[in-house]
């Protein structure tokens, strides 16, 4: 069994004794050229091409990063090994004093990479299904849940609940009805530890709209999380995902939580509110309720309203 990637589309050939049938997967499984960002500074990373001493550590994580995702889309006749990744993508997490001497845009340039990576490494993992096998993939920095749904959504609210570390995303079948996946389907939640000391709060869109008139102080207090699904339909669901995020420190009495996600744009990534109502929160757990598959964490708000 092979698989090529071609117009992001995923072919699995099953070819038997009578007949060879073709079904073609519609999963939205990118390679190294589908998301290489409109950045001069990545397309110099390339191999072959000069780097200046002062990008050779920003480039080295890079291409550390591509080559997980390489070994997905150029490997084609063995299956991606998403113990492979999660290890790999944990040296790269292992390296925060790597991390912290990039630019903010280089940071976000990394991050939004490795993001990608692991969403296309785990959708590649389900070309698997005719095993009919879910995984549960645990390293330090990264764990991966996947759950290969067959029939179990021929029975009406059916909710599937994956945990990874100590978060947890509860889906609707529902929801993965709605998402129109076309031959395998699947979904995933992942939870990366140390992430959220690289994307923190000072990512967040605008903290002015986000906290009002006040002089409140903002904090991440989760690890980022993350939901994956095979289907082309990402948001605007009718039923919400409800993912439930594992405090890093006890919330306060003068804490207010607030469940934001990850967002890209012209400039970058960014965190936001949109999409996203708190549910409940205790001093350990915050729960959050979207209406789409997004990559999230738990930001905290504390200090006194000014007005």
């Amino acid at each position: 069994m092979g698989y090529d990637c071609v117009n992001n589309n995923i072919f699995l050939w099953l070819t038997f004794d009578w007949l060879a049938f073709v079904f073609v997967l519609v999963v939205p499984f990118k390679c190294k050229e589908d998301m290489l960002p409109n950045n001069e500074q990545v397309q110099l990373c390339q191999e072959g091409a000069a780097v200046e001493p002062e990008y050779v550590s920003f480039c080295a994580l890079m291409n550390t990063i591509f080559s997980i995702l390489d070994n997905a889309c150029e490997n084609k006749a063995t299956v991606v090994s998403l113990k492979n990744t999660a290890e790999s993508v944990t040296s790269v997490l292992k390296q925060t004093s790597t991390w912290s001497t990039f630019t903010k845009e280089e940071t976000s340039t990394l991050a939004i990479v490795l993001l990608e990576t692991v969403e296309s490494t785990t959708l590649a993992a389900f070309l698997k299904s005719s095993e009919n096998v879910s995984q549960s993939i645990q390293t330090e920095r990264l764990d991966i849940k996947t759950q290969v749904i067959n029939k179990e959504c021929a029975e009406e609210n059916t909710i599937f609940n994956l945990k990874a570390k100590g978060d947890e995303m509860k889906i609707w079948c529902s929801t993965i009805e709605e998402s129109e996946s076309t031959g395998t389907t699947g979904v995933a939640f992942v939870s990366f530890a140390g992430m959220e000391s690289v994307l923190d709060e000072s990512f967040f869109q605008d903290p002015r709209t986000f906290l009002g008139n006040s002089k409140r102080k903002l904090k991440m207090n989760s690890r980022i999380a993350g939901g994956i699904m095979t289907g082309k339909k990402k948001d605007g669901f009718s039923d919400p995902i409800i993912y439930t995020l594992e405090n890093i420190k006890p919330k306060q009495k003068s804490e207010s939580p607030n469940c934001v996600s990850w967002r890209m744009d012209a400039k970058g990534g960014r965190w936001t509110p949109s999409g996203c109502v708190i549910l409940e929160a205790s001093e350990t757990h915050t729960v959050c309720s979207c209406n789409r598959m997004a990559n999230l964490a738990i930001i905290m708000a504390s200090g006194e309203l000014t007005g």
